[in-house]
């Protein structure tokens, strides 16, 4: 009788504890929203990622730290661990700005898919740290995958080059007694304002001058090798235009010309394949207009 008296109070003990013991912490959600390009890569693509983390549990905790790796399209990022210490409430998802970094050998392969507003794909795995008061230390594993956009392209940080008339001759012939024909060599001078040197591959282009357009014009109609441009420096290139017109027109555009001075605009863009050794997709569009004295007219 006496082994009784002892056991039941014991029962009674470890049914009450059991009842009052909380479950384990339930693990959170998190979702990566965004990535964002903090500055033009050098040895490294840095990138910032917005992170939400949803607590689906029903406790408040603090969140200490967080170490994580991320994959981003298949190529594996340097692993990062983060200070947070935050609170970590269910009744609001906790937004956080994460740093990311991609090596040089792995950058190239990443850096020609970063444009503005498309998605890469991810897979994020590492261990959010807790540092709680009441559930004192624990960790919960991190392995989540999916996509999201590019929030900030690499146009941000880049400056377009700056497209200027350097040049300007023309020679006109009387064809018949109803027509013209003038012929404008414009040269371009293309500055590139960026420390790093940069490829063009196309430059596309209409010249008014004096009011008349021409036709539609090509880097490649002219040019089958890229134009480069070193870093902090100017590349020129020529550009002819064939301007024929009817008789009248031809003696106004003769009259306009006769002060010595041309009034031009020039309107087209320019595609950069290659930014200091990055492949890049980059069209700048660009539009010059002004006033140029003629060098050669006869």
């Amino acid at each position: 009788m006496l082994q009784r008296s002892y056991l039941l109070p014991l029962a009674l003990l470890l049914i009450f504890t059991s009842c009052k013991k909380e479950p384990l912490f339930i693990e959170p959600s998190m979702e990566i929203i965004g990535y964002s390009l903090l500055e033009f890569p050098d040895d490294s693509i840095h990138l910032e990622i917005e992170v939400q983390i949803t607590n689906n549990d029903h406790r408040t905790v603090n969140i200490d730290e967080i170490a994580y790796q991320i994959s981003i399209e298949g190529i594996m990022a340097k692993p990062e661990k983060v200070k947070i210490s935050q609170e970590f409430s269910p009744e609001t998802p906790l937004i956080l700005d994460l740093p990311l970094s991609v090596a040089t050998h792995d950058a190239l392969s990443l850096f020609s898919q970063i444009e503005s507003g498309e998605e890469l794909a991810y897979q994020v795995t590492g261990t959010i740290h807790f540092d709680d008061p009441i559930l004192k230390l624990f960790d919960i594993p991190l392995n989540v995958t999916g996509s999201a956009s590019v929030d900030i392209g690499y146009e941000d940080f880049y400056t377009e080059p700056e497209v200027e008339i350097s040049d300007i001759e023309v020679d006109f012939t009387l064809i018949n007694l109803t027509t013209y024909q003038f012929d404008f060599t414009v040269t371009l001078s293309v500055v590139n304002e960026n420390p790093y040197a940069i490829t063009v591959d196309e430059m596309n282009y209409t010249v008014d001058i004096e009011g008349i357009v021409s036709d539609p014009g090509r880097y490649t109609d002219l040019n089958s090798s890229p134009f480069y441009i070193e870093a902090d420096q100017s590349g020129s290139l020529q550009i002819p235009i064939v301007f024929t017109l009817a008789l009248a027109d031809g003696l106004a555009l003769i009259n306009a010309l006769s002060d010595g001075i041309i009034a031009y605009e020039v309107v087209g863009d320019l595609h950069v394949i290659d930014v200091s050794g990055f492949p890049v997709d980059i069209t700048i569009p660009y539009t010059k207009s002004g006033e140029f004295e003629i060098i050669g007219m006869e």
